[in-house]
């Protein structure tokens, strides 16, 4: 189960889910992976199940209460597809409804949006459940999907603004406190693995001293065979 791949179109990245707690990430993550390429709207999934996707250890009421927290979330964040003179905001998941009697839940895709999990050939992101999961920080996971993203090129430059934004970083965090609370961890967890290196990108406004105005990201470029692979299995 550890081998399951969560596969989604790249329109995925407009929703922030920072808001989200580890686990919470860690639930919504499972539940991709296995409604990729379904035919069906309505999917049942057991809780026995869901919790080995991952790796829940508390007790049966405590996973039931995040399964709750995960979807009033997932129903406070929309995805954008679209350009610039139209688009369309929509939340992917529908209905979630949370059987204790049957230790079950089924959710309910929204169908016309079905593409950003079925039938990807291009502009996607693709990532291991397993490897996602044992990742601590929840700022950590979050630049993890965003560095897989980019796998292809193996670099990522992103503006102060924006990162802020896609991050969830508080605005009274100054650079240095990313740097501790947001960047470390992250290097912590993927700098070694991935050859992590962070180059922070300077401005000069007017007569003072430069400040950061974004980031480059640059790490290793993922091999492709996985992917041949799984296109090959089909």
């Amino acid at each position: 189960m550890r081998d399951e791949v969560v596969k989604y179109h790249n329109d995925v990245h407009t929703a922030s889910l920072r808001k989200f707690n580890a686990k919470e990430l860690d639930i919504f993550m499972a539940l991709m992976s296995r409604m990729r390429e379904k035919e069906e709207d309505i999917v049942v999934f057991t809780f026995d199940y869901l919790k080995k996707l991952v790796d829940w250890t508390d007790d049966n009421e405590a996973f039931v209460r995040m399964l709750d927290s995960t979807y009033k979330k997932l129903i406070e964040c929309n995805i954008k597809v679209g350009n610039d003179e139209e688009w369309t905001r929509f939340v992917l998941f529908q209905e979630y409804t949370i059987s204790k009697k049957k230790s079950e839940i089924s959710i309910s895709i929204y169908s016309k949006f079905k593409f950003v999990l079925n039938i990807l050939t291009s502009n996607f992101t693709r990532f291991e459940l397993g490897e996602f999961v044992s990742l601590k920080s929840s700022y950590t996971k979050e630049f993890y999907r965003r560095m897989k993203q980019f796998k292809n090129t193996g670099l990522w430059r992103v503006s102060l603004e924006e990162f802020r934004r896609i991050m969830d970083i508080p605005d009274k965090y100054n650079i240095n406190k990313i740097d501790a609370k947001v960047l470390a961890p992250i290097a912590e967890e993927l700098g070694v693995k991935y050859k992590l290196k962070v180059v922070k990108l300077y401005k000069t406004y007017g007569r003072g001293r430069p400040s950061v105005c974004g980031f480059e990201f640059s790490f290793q470029k993922d091999s492709n065979d996985d992917e041949a692979q799984e296109i090959q299995n089909k």
